[in-house]
């Protein structure tokens, strides 16, 4: 049996046991505000505009306590993300469990900066390390004359890939690839690669939120201090080496905010021309882009 109840109580509850029974100093008022309504809109198709007009929903006894359950999880700091199955990326939902990163905001930009530059029909891109497939799956649906390839060494992360794609009706070319350990030289050539490896340095662990440290793959975010730019390196080296990407194709890759000057070098002492890099909306130095020369 139903029972009717103010979308607008339910919001300033949930936001209320996030800020009374979270640790002290792990959510901002504006994170609750957002979890909240992520965790409506799961749970109850809830919009914010329900919330302003404050409407009426009806809910089953069972479903309020599992949504309860899920403002818990979130309490004891499980990602919201992980406790809904879900993640919003560039105005799509995107299914995430613990063997994926949760999508970025930022990582929309580095996504929109490859569709902007690359409308030609036909153009053939590689995603590494994919994770959920959001990159992947987000070009082919606004890009949909691309040929979309998406690598990742976790066989579990191409399984979500490959839910994602299914979800939004994409057609990608999914494998599990060790881009540090196969040889890769024999594939055909790509005219775009981007990627958004590991990047964080471990000693910067300390400054991270225990809902990130517990809770996302280490493997799909963290690089040792002494080879920062280990991945880029590889990426690099396909690209040239193996010819994994074509003479004048592009490669386009988040970095770390730090590394800004440190990529622009690596770029340049590979001959790569044309390199920008670019600030997130933070205005911190987060992309870059360099081609290979003919």
């Amino acid at each position: 049996m139903e029972e009717r109840y103010s979308v607008k109580s339910l919001y300033q509850q949930i936001i209320q046991t996030l800020m009374d029974e979270s640790p002290p100093g792990t959510l901002t008022l504006a994170e609750a505000r957002q979890t909240a309504l992520l965790i409506l809109e799961h749970y109850l198709s809830v919009t914010q505009t329900d919330i302003l007009l404050d409407k009426t929903k009806g809910m089953t006894y069972r479903l309020y306590q599992q949504m309860q359950a899920a403002v818990g999880r979130v309490v004891s700091e499980e990602p919201v993300q992980y406790v809904l199955g879900e993640a919003h990326f560039y105005g799509r939902i995107f299914g995430v469990s613990p063997s994926v990163l949760i999508p970025r905001q930022e990582t929309e930009q580095l996504v929109h900066w490859v569709i902007r530059e690359n409308s030609k029909a036909g153009v053939r891109i590689l995603d590494i390390g994919t994770g959920s497939g959001c990159i992947a799956v987000t070009l082919k649906k606004e890009l949909p004359g691309a040929d979309i390839h998406a690598w990742d060494l976790s066989p579990e992360a191409i399984r979500v890939a490959q839910d994602n794609a299914q979800r939004h009706q994409a057609m990608i070319h999914t494998a599990v690839v060790d881009m540090m350990e196969e040889k890769l030289s024999g594939e055909k050539a790509f005219d775009i690669i981007v990627s958004n490896p590991p990047y964080v340095q471990r000693s910067e662990a300390a400054q991270m939120k225990n809902n990130v440290l517990q809770h996302e793959p280490s493997q799909a975010l963290f690089v040792e201090d002494h080879s920062p730019l280990l991945f880029y390196e590889r990426i690099i080296e396909l690209c040239k080496k193996e010819e994994l990407l074509r003479k004048g194709g592009a490669v386009y890759v988040e970095i770390n905010e730090k590394m800004g000057k440190q990529m622009i070098n690596l770029l340049e002492a590979n001959q790569m021309k044309e390199i920008t890099l670019i600030q997130d909306f933070q205005n911190k130095d987060r992309f870059i882009k360099g081609i290979l020369p003919d």
